[in-house]
């Protein structure tokens, strides 16, 4: 009598060990995703910082080619103001410089609600494969194993609630004020992170000699791919009188 109990003990212990295996390993790859996207924000927000003060810089050198003093100092007051402290100033009389003051306001604001979505979605995945693992468990009719994964449910749901609540929170937050909102909350924005290589364009290869006249005739170029609209990127100003 006591070797068949034992013997069903261990399967079952078997069994509830595989179920957390199979918990564990969800856990992990999601903490993995979770962990490469926060470590790749910092990286997007430097990179949106950079343009930023690229964008400064040529609106500088413009104002100097123009011999325009008022707006070349307003400028200069902008890229000393972000360089020491990473301060977007408001109102200000020259539009050219509000506009790009606006936009990484905007810019800013999108790549946190980004951060945020990122979020919320992983999290949501790793429920919706929870769920469907403990549909296999309870079509394979283990239970215990089943009621194993519901307990990894009871701590996954509150973080969706928490993430979905961040998300709503700081949709309803003005661009003008999305960097003092973070920092109330504590958080850094922009660390640095080493800039990725490009990649290589492949050599072309060597036509074949033995081919026709008709089979080398070369295929149409396409196109290059356009580069992607920079934010910073402000409609050509009108001439002005001379």
């Amino acid at each position: 009598m006591k070797k068949p109990l034992i013997l069903a003990l261990l399967a079952l212990s078997g069994a509830l060990f595989a179920a957390s295996q199979e918990v564990d390993e969800l856990d992990r790859k999601t903490a993995d995703a979770l962990n490469q996207a926060e470590v790749g924000h910092p990286a997007s927000v430097e990179a949106m910082n950079k343009s930023y003060l690229a964008a400064l810089q040529k609106l500088e050198a413009e104002r100097q080619k123009d011999g325009d003093l008022k707006q070349l100092l307003m400028v200069r007051d902008d890229l000393k103001s972000f360089n020491e402290t990473l301060e977007i100033r408001k109102g200000s009389s020259f539009p050219r410089l509000q506009f790009l003051r606006d936009a990484y306001l905007k810019q800013f604001h999108r790549l946190q609600a980004q951060r945020l979505e990122k979020r919320l979605a992983l999290l949501e995945g790793h429920r919706t494969a929870l769920v469907a693992l403990q549909k296999k468990l309870t079509r394979s009719d283990l239970i215990p194993e089943a009621l194993e994964v519901e307990k990894a449910l009871e701590v996954c749901d509150p973080k969706i609630e928490k993430a979905r609540g961040e998300l709503k929170t700081w949709m309803e937050v003005k661009p003008e004020r999305a960097i003092k909102e973070l920092s109330k909350a504590g958080k850094e924005e922009g660390a640095e992170t080493e800039p990725k290589h490009r990649e290589k364009t492949p050599a072309p290869r060597h036509k074949d000699p033995e081919k026709t006249a008709a089979e080398t005739v070369p295929a149409p170029v396409p196109e290059p791919a356009k580069e992607p609209a920079s934010p910073f990127d402000a409609p050509p100003e009108p001439a002005k009188p001379e």
